[in-house]
């Protein structure tokens, strides 16, 4: 068999017979299993934790949940003839071997994993039929010279610098909403609270001056006890141009003067996070990691789909709603996809 050199690409896209899946961490199980400093560990030192070998393997079997049983409905629904599919995990859709990480020899649990993709079949499809699958995990071999990490590096790079622009952006924002909040509150208390307070009024003292009816209002300013009465405000505001009236008035024209000063908060396109697409996609790593771990390997799983010469239409149990589903395989601009036959 042809050697897998990671970072290298394969001469056989994707067809009728050939799917590829890149080996990336489903369901956010790393951020679940690792805390942050673990993540920050592993992205920024190329860390690879002890428990990493544990989540690599439990997530291996949630590729075979997803896909084994659909690949396997939709190839054998598309055939007629005696034929094979090969469906391989660690290869994306451009066909680069981008390799499944692990920290000692994968290969040892390709007993484990034939015996439960085995039961899979036999619980998840239906009928069982002509099909058979066999599952093969291959080492690959590793090329520095085709890896490297600096995309990665410029990744991060940009996510720091809008990280920062972003916070002294929304630095300065805060700061202006901060004295905004305090300009209109003091105008949006209690009538009695805001009349109380010195600098209100000298301002409104100068609204009346501007209106010249200062002097009738003159005595009202300067008694340092007048008490509004609460009480009477709803009546007050019936009577154009007694004292409380034209403090209610002042009162509302400064806070819808200052609702028009109100700060506008920074509109910021999609921030990149190139950290989480890092740790959830893992091919970004590969260099990192080979660099910092001696005993890393990288590998591929090939699961190979076997029917004979059948016509029976066979379903399998959607994992995602747990409904039966019959599915057929057929090309689109030369790529596979499937289709629901029922």
């Amino acid at each position: 068999m042809k050697t897998n050199i990671l970072g290298s690409f394969l001469n056989t896209p994707e067809s009728m017979k050939i799917e590829y899946k890149e080996y990336c961490f489903k369901d956010n199980i790393v951020l679940r299993l690792l805390n942050q400093r673990q993540i920050t560990d592993i992205i920024y030192k190329g860390c690879f934790p002890k428990k990493m070998n544990d989540i690599i393997l439990y997530n291996i079997y949630k590729y075979f949940d997803i896909y084994v049983a659909k690949y396997i409905s939709s190839f054998h629904n598309s055939v007629k003839q005696k034929d094979r599919m090969s469906f391989l995990i660690g290869v994306d859709d451009e066909t680069e071997i981008t390799g499944i990480p692990f920290k000692g020899d994968l290969r040892n649990f390709q007993g484990a994993f034939q015996t439960y993709v085995e039961r899979l079949t036999r619980r998840d499809i239906t009928p069982v039929c002509c099909t058979s699958v066999n599952v093969y995990v291959e080492l690959c071999d590793i090329q520095s010279v085709l890896l490297d990490d600096s995309i990665l590096v410029q990744q991060l790079k940009i996510q720091h610098q809008q990280q920062n622009h972003y916070r002294v952006v929304r630095r300065k924002y805060n700061k202006k909403r901060r004295q905004w909040n305090k300009a209109i509150m003091k105008y949006k208390g209690k009538l009695q609270d805001v009349f109380d307070d010195p600098v209100f009024q000298q301002e409104f003292e100068i609204f009346l001056k501007q209106r010249n009816i200062y002097s009738e209002f003159e005595n009202y300013l300067k008694n340092s006890t007048f008490t509004v009465d609460l009480k009477k405000v709803k009546d007050y505001k019936q009577h154009k141009g007694t004292f409380i009236w034209w403090l209610i008035h002042f009162k509302d024209l400064k806070v819808d003067e200052w609702m028009k000063k109100k700060p506008k908060p920074p509109v910021f396109s999609k921030q990149m996070n190139a950290e989480l697409c890092a740790i959830t996609q893992l091919t970004p790593l590969r260099s990192r990691w080979i660099a910092n771990n001696p005993a890393l390997r990288y590998f591929v799983i090939r699961i190979e789909m076997n029917k004979d010469v059948c016509k029976q239409l066979i379903s399998f149990i959607d994992p995602r709603k747990r409904n039966w589903r019959i599915l057929k395989r057929y090309l689109a601009n030369n790529e596979p996809r499937s289709m629901d036959l029922i």
